[in-house]
């Protein structure tokens, strides 16, 4: 059964393809996102009326900057798509894969530095495509003379890159949010995006990166339709 396959992964990850029918990985996958979903509401259940937290929710904001479809298509397709790229993509080791993430990685921080949606052209777009193609040239000299050793590291050190990834996924979302009393818990609200980086994280590893993204857009199309 899917749920007693992924809460024994995730007690130990480790590296490894699943082969099975494609019908049977979809099923799947819509179990892990039932799952996700209830653990996501029970928790901001209890961080909201136990713990007495709360944080207001920045999306209606970023959609008014943005406009209701191009925040739609950024916030089902194209957000989904870098952060893929960025934190699920490296999870397995090939020297393509660090190269692409690098690359995604170099354009998502720097959209930070320049403040400006991820892809969305602007004065700065030079700037920030210049700085990621190098950062992602550099990547690949490292990864090709470190080959042997980031192979190495990748089969001993898989569990810590699983659960790094999936904290820094989460924490990335910190953005979304503003605290309205308590600040120090802000944290907290990020944890729902740390149940799903470690489902798209399963899901990665064990089918491959496509049914990842699936499951990834198809989270943020409902929360985007429901919220």
């Amino acid at each position: 059964m899917i749920y007693t396959d992924f809460f024994s992964y995730v007690l130990k990850p480790k590296l490894g393809k699943e082969e099975t029918t494609f019908r049977k990985k979809i099923k799947n996958i819509f179990k892990l996102f039932i799952l996700d979903f209830v653990l996501s509401i029970l928790f901001l259940v209890i961080l909201r009326l136990i713990i007495g937290f709360d944080a207001e929710n920045l999306i209606d904001k970023k959609m008014e900057k943005l406009g209701a479809i191009k925040f739609f298509i950024y916030g089902v397709i194209t957000a989904p798509m870098i952060e893929e790229l960025i934190f699920r993509l490296l999870m397995v080791y090939k020297k393509i894969n660090i190269v692409i993430g690098v690359l995604f990685a170099s354009i998502f921080l720097s959209s930070i530095y320049f403040n400006q949606p991820v892809l969305i052209l602007s004065e700065n777009s030079i700037n920030i495509f210049v700085f990621s193609i190098l950062t992602s040239l550099v990547s690949y000299y490292i990864v090709k003379f470190y080959n042997q050793k980031f192979i190495v590291f990748y089969k001993k050190y898989f569990g810590f890159i699983f659960y790094f990834s999936s904290i820094i996924f989460a924490l990335g979302h910190l953005s979304n949010f503003e605290p309205t009393q308590k600040a120090y818990l802000l944290p907290l609200v990020v944890v729902p995006q740390f149940f799903g980086g470690v489902i798209m994280g399963f899901l990665r590893v064990k089918y491959g990166f496509f049914y990842g993204l699936f499951f990834h857009c198809l989270n943020n199309f409902i929360v985007l339709i429901v919220f």
